[in-house]
């Protein structure tokens, strides 16, 4: 049961990472450069889909 529970709070901490870190570069990609986003769509929905 412990290594369960280990197992999952190792599981949170990796999803909390990967959200902050999705969040901060799609932060990063859209709020100083929207335009260039617009204009380049198909591949940043390419991006997102992988």
């Amino acid at each position: 049961m412990e290594s369960k529970m280990k197992l999952n709070e190792l599981n949170d901490w990796q999803a909390f990472l990967v959200l902050l870190a999705v969040s901060f570069v799609i932060g990063f990609f859209v709020t100083p450069s929207s335009d260039f986003v617009l204009k380049n769509q198909i591949p940043y929905k390419e991006v997102l889909s992988i």
